[in-house]
C-alpha cells in the first residue's frame, strides 16, 4: 500500500469517535452523543503555568456569633473578629460582614482592618449614630499588600465611644483570600 493509497479527502468535517491522546497528558473522551469532553489529570496545569493573578486560595476565615463591647473610647482596638494566618507575600482580599452598634447618639463608631493589633491605613467605614444605640452592618471588600511572607494576625478594628458593641443576632464574617498567580 503507499502513501496515495492511504491520503483521505474531505469536505473539512471530520468525526472521530475514538480516543484522543495530545501529548500523553490531555485526552478527549467520546460521550454518548457523540461529542466529546477534554480529560485534564490532576497536577497537569502547575501553579507556575499561570499567569500572575489567575487564581486564589482562602486562607483565613472566621463566622462566629459575637458579643463585644468596646470598652475604651476613641482607641483603635482589635476585636475578637481575627484570624492568625501564614501568607506567602501574595495581595490579599479581606471581605467583612459584623453587626454593629453605636452607643451614643450624635458619634461616630468606625471599622477598619488590623494588622498585629493595629489599624492598616484608614478607617473604611463609620456609623453615625442618630440615636444612642444605632445598629448597622459594616461590609466591606479590602485588598492589601502584605510586606512580604510571614505568620501575623488580620483583624476587625474598631474606634469610638466606649459601650459600642459587636452584636451577637447574626454571626460576624471574616474571609481572607491570598490572590495568587
Amino acid at each position: 500500500m503507499t502513501f496515495q493509497e492511504l491520503e483521505q479527502r474531505t469536505d473539512g468535517l471530520w468525526t472521530h469517535t475514538g480516543k484522543f491522546v495530545v501529548r500523553s497528558t490531555l485526552e478527549l473522551d467520546p460521550d454518548i452523543t457523540g461529542g466529546a469532553h477534554l480529560v485534564v489529570p490532576n497536577g497537569t496545569i502547575t501553579t507556575a503555568m499561570l499567569a500572575n493573578q489567575a487564581c486564589q486560595q482562602l486562607i483565613g476565615s472566621f463566622v462566629d456569633y459575637v458579643a463585644w463591647t468596646l470598652p475604651q473610647a476613641y482607641v483603635w482596638l482589635e476585636s475578637p473578629i481575627q484570624v492568625t494566618l501564614s501568607l506567602s507575600g501574595a495581595p490579599i482580599r479581606v471581605e467583612f460582614n459584623v453587626p454593629l452598634s453605636c452607643a451614643t447618639k450624635g458619634q461616630h463608631l468606625m471599622w477598619g482592618i488590623t494588622t498585629n493589633g493595629a489599624l492598616i491605613g484608614q478607617a473604611l467605614g463609620a456609623i453615625d449614630a442618630p440615636e444612642a444605640d444605632f445598629g448597622m452592618m459594616a461590609v466591606g471588600i479590602y485588598y492589601y499588600q502584605p510586606p512580604g511572607p510571614g505568620v501575623g494576625r488580620l483583624g476587625l478594628g474598631l474606634h469610638g465611644p466606649s459601650g459600642s458593641q459587636i452584636l451577637d443576632g447574626l454571626p460576624s464574617t471574616f474571609y481572607v483570600t491570598e490572590q495568587k498567580r
